[in-house]
């Protein structure tokens, strides 16, 4: 609260010797850190970025530019976004924050391998179905002609096994 931080303030100023310096200035540091995380954690703010004179405003125990202010913000992890004085964006980042780079975590290889794989075999099923529709021949009959050596005459008259329509369809294919 501004009221707990004014009168953290006061203390800091009127103490006495360097102990007393040093232990308010450690409760100060802590409370304006619990102000302004509270700040940053507004859920209308997912990215988590304030300008400098919000920051400033809300805590209102610091001058413009204040260099203790700047240091806390830095001692948080925050860093400035863009900008320069009361309009510098400031942004806090904790590793469970959304940035802007929408970095995700990648998945193991072998998931990765296997939706690859997936996702080839409904290619291959799809086009498949579409030679099969379009051409009347499938992917597997173009694959073995390609592989297999090209049908010679001898091996079709092997293959009519003496049927005479099938001798007669060799010599027209063979000529």
């Amino acid at each position: 609260m501004i009221s707990d931080l004014l009168t953290l303030r006061k203390e800091l100023i009127s103490a006495a010797d360097d102990q007393d310096v040093a232990d308010k200035k450690a409760e100060f540091n802590a409370q304006v850190t619990r102000e302004i995380a509270a700040l940053f954690d507004d859920p209308q703010y997912l990215q988590r970025r304030r300008s400098f004179g919000v920051i400033r405003k809300r805590l209102g125990v610091f001058d413009e530019n204040d260099p203790d202010l700047k240091a806390i913000l830095f001692s948080m992890g925050a860093r400035v976004h863009k900008g320069e004085g009361e309009a510098a964006l400031w942004e806090l980042i904790y590793p469970d924050t959304p940035t802007t780079s929408h970095t995700r975590r990648k998945r193991p290889f072998l998931v990765r391998l296997g939706l690859a794989a997936l996702v080839c075999a409904v290619v291959l099923i799809a086009v498949n179905a579409l030679m099969v529709t379009i051409l009347g021949t499938s992917l597997r009959d173009v694959a073995q002609g390609l592989i297999a050596p090209p049908p010679t005459l001898q091996s079709c008259l092997i293959d009519a096994n003496g049927t005479m329509t099938e001798i007669l369809r060799c010599n027209q294919t063979h000529g």
